[in-house]
């Protein structure tokens, strides 16, 4: 299990060194490349297998997403979550089921505190707001 854990760990770690050096942004809830909409959030805390993190004050969010955010679609959001992170992430190409059951448990608790601190407002996503989330995430990493 500790391996499993290690080995999703560095998976996720390389995905966001990636954004991070590389300036280019995925959805945040199904890593779609290049969202179209920012979600305004309030920031918050989230563990991500065992490590905590500080969420982004602002969700890259694709149109996909986008609808089933402003419906209040949960389980859809979810959903979606789930089946895009599967194919996303090498390890879950093993199908197999206690990896599906983490990861799920992991995007059920992120998507929970996405709500929690969702402020009810989405933007569209532009040059500025793109380059500050850039900096954001180089300040996050730095």
């Amino acid at each position: 299990m500790e391996e499993f854990i290690d080995q999703v760990t560095d998976e996720i770690q390389e995905t966001v060194d990636w954004r991070s050096e590389t300036g280019n942004l995925i959805c945040d809830f199904c890593s779609q490349p290049n969202p179209a909409w920012v979600a305004i959030c309030a920031p918050y805390d989230i563990d991500v297998l065992g490590t905590p993190h500080q969420s982004e004050p602002d969700m890259g969010i694709c149109d996909g997403c986008k609808q089933l955010i402003e419906t209040s679609n949960k389980k859809g959001l979810l959903d979606r979550a789930v089946s895009a992170q599967s194919a996303h992430f090498d390890i879950f190409l093993r199908n197999d089921v206690l990896t599906r059951h983490v990861m799920t448990k992991f995007l059920t608790d992120f998507q929970n505190r996405f709500w929690e601190s969702y402020m009810g407002e989405i933007i569209p996503q532009t040059a500025d707001t793109k380059e500050q989330a850039r900096q954001r995430h180089r300040m996050h990493r730095g």
